[in-house]
């Protein structure tokens, strides 16, 4: 189902089965589903918590109507601390050391890299 919030932002609520969403998650943090990486906006019960309905692709919307019974296998990402990494390159640039950049055009908490943007 769902909802809308006082940004006029729509929310899906996603529900799942035997899940422990209030200890393994939080808003921020991530989940990945087949392909798809969901923001979790907020969490409701150990069952439910809601996700930006931007987040979703045809790809994971399919996914989401077409589920069985048995569900959708997710894996959860913790919201990543960008505060150290900066931390630690401020710290390499001031020792005169040298970092690798890899532009993926775009920010994101993921863990794992996105495909390469042309022309950025």
């Amino acid at each position: 189902s769902s909802q809308e919030n006082n940004f006029n932002q729509k929310l899906i609520k996603i529900i799942g089965k035997s899940t422990q969403f209030e200890s393994q998650l939080q808003p921020g943090f991530q989940i990945e589903i087949g392909k798809s990486i969901l923001t979790i906006k907020s969490i409701i019960s150990n069952n439910e918590c809601l996700i930006e309905d931007n987040d979703l692709d045809d790809e994971i919307k399919q996914l989401l109507l077409s589920s069985k019974e048995d569900g959708l296998k997710y894996r959860c990402l913790p919201k990543v601390n960008h505060s150290v990494m900066f931390s630690s390159v401020y710290k390499k640039l001031e020792e005169g050391g040298c970092i690798g950049i890899f532009p993926e055009g775009t920010s994101t908490d993921r863990t794992k890299m996105l495909e390469f943007q042309a022309g950025v």
